[in-house]
């Protein structure tokens, strides 16, 4: 069952608006799985993330997994940190799942940090790199992607003189899109994807959608988590009204000393009219207006002296 597929991609939750009134999120009874926060809680529970990753990857063995939701890490002081919305792992494999709904056009960009900081962390001091687990980053997006009709890109390394031979170092890279059109990808996924793209569980004949629902419906009944998001909410309010408010000195200030630069130049440019205009001779306009022979110059020819 595929939903009809719309080419705008829907705003996500947590993203603020450029209005200086303030923010608009999604109440909290109105957020689906899509929205970040709730897909970090619903996600990060054990059963719902096997249950997604039994379905992504169908072919490997995936044992008992641990989840950890919004898992940060650092590959050294100063650097950039990354947020990871799921972070699970199966003891001998590791997933990264992230969800974006909003197209910044860095994915690759994006996930090959992520795949650095992941393996960055693996490794203790003198152990060896074959010790290093296979890193799976899954990236679900609710936009087209730029590749093509799919839902479904995975990324792997390759020779480019022999696309067969294959680097086997342990990685992969999969962009999934709600917005694909192709046939491309079997029923569980796709009750997956059309469920992310707002089609009610209730149309979807399939049990662990019924599952990831009724998570999502416990999720919002938590009056612990609905302060988080009221206060995540709040702090975001809060950062967006002083980015606002810096970004609006910032272009007074760059309004401001346009025109004291654009007055300047009108009064240095009368100032150079009466110099000449009284017979100055150019190196006394040079010393008296503080300009060079190139801009008098300039001056003269422009207004045909």
């Amino acid at each position: 069952m595929k939903k009809q597929r719309e080419n705008s991609a829907p705003l996500k939750s947590d993203e603020v608006s450029s209005k200086p009134s303030g923010c608009e999120f999604e109440p909290y009874e109105s957020l689906t799985l899509k929205d970040n926060f709730i897909f970090t809680k619903v996600m990060s529970d054990p059963a719902n993330c096997r249950g997604f990753l039994l379905r992504a990857f169908p072919d490997l063995d995936i044992g008992k997994v641990t989840a950890v939701q919004e898992s940060t890490h650092q590959t050294a002081y100063g650097s950039k940190g990354v947020r990871f919305d799921v972070y699970a792992s199966d003891g001998s494999k590791i997933f990264d799942l992230e969800m974006q709904i909003v197209d910044k056009k860095d994915l690759p960009q994006r996930a090959r940090y992520y795949n650095c900081t992941i393996d960055s962390d693996q490794l203790e001091k003198g152990e060896d790199y074959p010790v290093l687990k296979k890193v799976y980053i899954i990236f679900i997006c609710t936009f087209p992607l730029p590749y093509g009709n799919l839902h479904k890109y995975t990324f792997r390394r390759y020779a480019l003189e022999d696309k067969d031979t294959a680097l086997n170092d342990g990685t992969e890279l999969i962009f999934y899109t709600t917005k694909g059109t192709a046939d491309d990808l079997d029923s569980s996924m796709q009750h997956f994807l059309d469920y992310i793209d707002s089609v009610p569980a209730s149309h979807i004949p399939d049990a662990y959608i019924t599952q990831l629902d009724e998570s999502v419906r416990n999720a919002k009944m938590k009056p612990d988590w609905r302060r988080q998001y009221m206060d995540l909410k709040m702090w975001l309010q809060d950062q967006t009204f002083l980015l606002l408010q810096k970004r609006t000195e910032e272009v007074t200030a760059e309004v401001t000393e346009e025109v004291s630069k654009k007055v300047k130049a009108e009064e240095k440019a009368d100032v150079i009219s009466r110099m000449l205009s009284n017979h100055y001779t150019d190196e006394q306009i040079l010393v008296i207006a503080d300009i060079t022979q190139d801009e008098l110059d300039q001056y003269k020819a422009s207004h045909k002296i």
